[in-house]
């Protein structure tokens, strides 16, 4: 049976090279036999709050779903859905653009606390995270953003996460997609997570 990779593209710039980057991906996953399918945030268009607004209504509530009756509830409800996610974003002034934190946050109705142990449909599900930055990884932030991540994946007992990384990019977008070593290496990305 095919894997279903969701590819999120979280950055407000949908011709950058984050986006361009998971497009590949998922061209690549595709091709790999993955039934893929791709959101791009900014345009999602009926949302109440981007980000969570601590109401705690997903924490007493049985169902593992976000309280706001919006897209952003709508599809974070359908990440259990999946067997892969994949969040694509560019670093933003050395940190995560909103778009992608105001997500994440969202996520919050998928993580409960029962009794001292985590519970999350997301048990079975694998994150992966592509990341672009105009700097490199020691000085752009990027490392905030993977370790972000990474404490979200250990604190609810997910799978490792899958990580691809490109620094140093391009302020052009088209000379970042010209480029043949990073369309490789995001194509190669998602084969791999096709397996």
């Amino acid at each position: 049976m095919s894997k279903k990779i969701l590819f999120v593209i979280a950055g407000p710039r949908l011709k950058g090279a984050s986006a361009f980057a998971a497009r590949t991906a998922a061209e690549g996953a595709g091709q790999g036999g993955a039934d893929v399918e791709i959101v791009e945030l900014p345009k999602l268009t009926h949302v109440q709050s981007m980000g969570c607004i601590s109401c705690m209504r997903c924490q007493i509530s049985r169902e593992y779903r976000c309280a706001l009756n919006d897209d952003l509830a709508r599809l974070v409800a359908r990440f259990p859905e999946f067997d892969v996610i994949v969040f694509s974003t560019p670093v933003f002034f050395f940190s995560m653009p909103a778009q992608i934190k105001g997500l994440i946050d969202r996520t919050f109705s998928l993580v409960k606390n029962v009794g001292g142990q985590v519970a999350t449909p997301l048990a079975n599900v694998q994150l992966a995270l592509i990341v672009t930055s105009g700097g490199g990884r020691e000085d752009s932030g990027v490392q905030t953003i993977y370790d972000a991540f990474r404490y979200y994946q250990e604190y609810a007992n997910l799978k490792p996460l899958k990580y691809l990384y490109f620094g140093d990019t391009p302020d052009d977008p088209a000379r970042f997609a010209a480029d043949s070593q990073a369309k490789a290496q995001a194509h190669s990305f998602g084969l791999t997570l096709a397996r």
